[in-house]
């Protein structure tokens, strides 16, 4: 705050003197002021290095956190039921039986308690990085690159995609 209180003083100094020495006071003015410029610029570009220096820090302990909490759950064994899970929930949701639909509902809530997704993009577009295209099939009542069935449900994990979902995609026939 101290800089910024110097450039303003340089500002309000009026000089009363006339003449040619106005003229030499400027220069010496503008320099002051470059200089002043200039600390502050160094002052920035420490800060920055500063902070960024503190989000790599910070990123690297807690992507070793994550990764410890991760080692310490059987993640495949939890990615292989889910999956299952899925899509026995998927084939048989629309019978309305409400202890199925109750039981998917808290598996949900517990994958997102331990920063777990299911992939489950039906009718979605495709998208490359969420899906794996393993089929294609032409139904022109549907839009063109929809994602049609989940074949294998991907999985996320704290927001990163650990496995794509393997997907059939849409392709509507050219003369549609």
């Amino acid at each position: 705050m101290g800089l910024l209180h110097r450039i303003k003083g340089i500002f309000r100094r009026e000089d009363t003197s006339a003449g040619e020495g106005e003229t030499q006071e400027l220069p010496r003015r503008l320099e002051s002021m470059e200089e002043t410029l200039r600390r502050i610029r160094n002052y920035e570009r420490r800060q920055g290095q500063v902070l960024d220096s503190l989000q790599h820090e910070l990123s690297v302990k807690l992507d070793a956190a994550l990764k410890e909490r991760e080692d310490s759950l059987p993640m495949e064994e939890i990615r292989d039921f889910a999956s299952r899970f899925a899509l026995y929930y998927l084939e048989h949701c629309s019978s309305g039986d409400r202890s199925l639909e109750h039981v998917w509902q808290s598996f949900q809530t517990l994958l997102r308690a331990e920063g777990m997704e299911l992939i489950l993009d039906h009718n979605a577009p495709f998208d490359s990085e969420r899906h794996n295209s393993c089929d294609v099939r032409s139904l022109p009542d549907h839009p063109d690159g929809v994602v049609l069935e989940v074949i294998r449900p991907g999985f996320l994990v704290h927001g990163r995609i650990t496995r794509p979902a393997d997907v059939v995609v849409n392709k509507r026939p050219a003369d549609a």
